[in-house]
């Protein structure tokens, strides 16, 4: 690879077109897509606006549901409810300033567009810590991030997992920093209230922080040498920040234990049915709690008559790592956009060459501490994810809900790092310049098929209708389609 190329995926500038490309792809799927069409939006939607008409200073917790708010299910147990809180302030100042119901969405969508930059910021320095520093590694990263339909999708869209996602990212940061030996203890306290806020914002992510936390403290209790004084005088600014920290940790693990705790005690689940705590004749006005009943009537009568459950698993084995493919760069909204073989392909070339690199050169990726637990916490999270998924599939012998693309997000950043070092690590092993410069070229044509055939505009504009479009960009979205369909006719 030329030096002059090195260079300019190594600069900080190239980071900032990124950045820069990453804003351009959000700013038109907010003002051209359709409120709505994204997973989910209406729900978290209608629980924020219901957050932003309660009194200001009542806090976060819902002691006395009213019955006009059930179409939400039960929302005064519910653990995944920080996010909601949280943007009902930016909603409160939109309707301080009497904005139209559409201008509100956009700008919360706006919020989660920050988020979702935030998100590529964290990631970046996240991956410098990891890798001693190699900027074109963390910039590839990032790259291939923007190019993943999803990521780019919700964080234009009012979802929680925008928040959930740079919370996570966020965690993990600061795990890395204090394995890679900056014992600070701020960083301490900012692990807990990293690590809570994201399960207070999406609890399903409660297995991966735990699993991450005890990983992170085996590897300091083994490689620990010596701690920072724990008695040395403070500035008066860093005695303003720690007290800062500390007060919001307070918050957010008292809210843990009034909500996670007190679930797991009570209702001996973290996440209690909406039927334990209100009565069934509520519950039904929201459509998910509905939805699940009508499921478990027909699994009962199933069982009434006889009939059993045919879980195929290699059916099942051969159809997640599709489906989740599917919805992580080609499903956006109320249909699917389904990807072509050329797609496939290209996926296919990066998996035949990784396994190639592996087989050939047998070099090692994992080098360091940090990169070891990303490692290993990024594919606990996916087989994780999978689990859960298989046992959704033998229970009710059909692959239903749950299948998100975008539930992969917290993992794929990282599996997109060991996929580039591996690349990188496999390249510098060549001794001939010629060798190496033909496997070079060929990850990086693979990587540019790749990136070109799950580009989001390119996949979006394909694959949409009319029906996806708002009133004030249908037409110009419809000629940008035709345009582009006689392009590449």
């Amino acid at each position: 690879m030329s030096k002059r190329l090195i260079n300019v995926l190594s600069g900080r500038s190239f980071f900032y077109v990124v950045i820069l490309l990453t804003i351009i792809q959000s700013i038109w799927f907010v003002v051209s897509v359709k409120y709505a069409i994204p997973a989910d939006e209406t729900y978290h939607f209608k629980f924020i606006e219901y957050y932003s008409i309660q009194p200001f200073f009542s806090g976060p917790i819902i002691s006395d549901q009213g019955s006009d708010s059930f179409y939400l299910g039960d929302i005064e147990r519910i653990p995944s409810y920080l996010y909601h809180y949280l943007l009902s302030f930016p909603y409160r100042i939109a309707n301080w300033l009497e904005l139209s119901m559409e201008a509100s969405v956009l700008a919360l969508m706006s919020v989660s567009v920050l988020f979702t930059i935030s998100s590529l910021n964290v990631l970046r320095k996240t991956t410098l810590i990891i890798s001693k520093g190699n900027e074109m590694l963390s910039n590839s990263v990032v790259l291939l991030m923007t190019l993943t339909g999803m990521f780019t999708w919700i964080g234009a869209s009012i979802n929680y997992d925008s928040l959930s996602i740079l919370t996570f990212y966020c965690f993990l940061f600061y795990l890395v920093k204090l394995i890679n030996g900056e014992r600070y203890q701020n960083y301490y306290f900012l692990l807990v209230t990293l690590g809570i806020s994201s399960i207070l914002i999406k609890v399903t992510i409660y297995p991966s922080i735990l699993f991450a936390v005890i990983l992170g403290l085996a590897i300091l209790l083994r490689t620990r040498k010596e701690e920072l004084p724990t008695k040395y005088k403070l500035t008066s600014s860093q005695v303003a920040k720690r007290s800062l920290i500390v007060i919001l940790m307070t918050i957010i693990v008292t809210l843990f234990g009034e909500r996670i705790i007190k679930n797991a005690v009570i209702y001996q689940s973290l996440n209690p049915s909406c039927d334990t705590i209100h009565r069934v004749e509520d519950c039904l006005n929201n459509a998910i709690f509905k939805r699940e009943v009508e499921q478990k009537k027909q699994l009962t009568e199933s069982s009434l008559n006889g009939k059993q459950i045919k879980v195929d698993y290699r059916y099942f084995v051969k159809r997640w790592p599709k489906i989740m493919y599917d919805r992580l760069y080609f499903f956006f909204g109320h249909k699917t956009i389904p990807p072509d073989r050329s797609a496939f392909t290209s996926v296919f070339a990066a998996i035949f060459i990784s396994i190639a690199s592996i087989i050939i050169k047998r070099r090692t990726v994992l080098e360091n501490s940090a990169e070891k637990i990303i490692f290993v916490v990024a594919v606990f999270y996916v087989a994780l994810l999978f689990t859960f998924n298989l046992m959704h599939y033998m229970k009710y012998g059909a692959i239903l809900g749950g299948y998100q693309g975008r539930y992969l997000l917290p993992a794929v950043p990282f599996l997109y790092y060991f996929l580039f070092k591996l690349f990188f690590v496999t390249s510098e092993s060549y001794k001939s310049n010629v060798f190496k410069t033909v496997y070079v070229s060929i990850c990086a044509i693979t990587v540019l098929w790749f990136s070109y055939k799950h580009f989001p505009p390119k996949v979006f504009i394909e694959g949409t209708n009319a029906t996806w479009y708002t009133n004030s960009t249908r037409e110009f979205n419809l000629n940008l389609k035709s345009r582009w369909q006689n392009l590449t006719d």
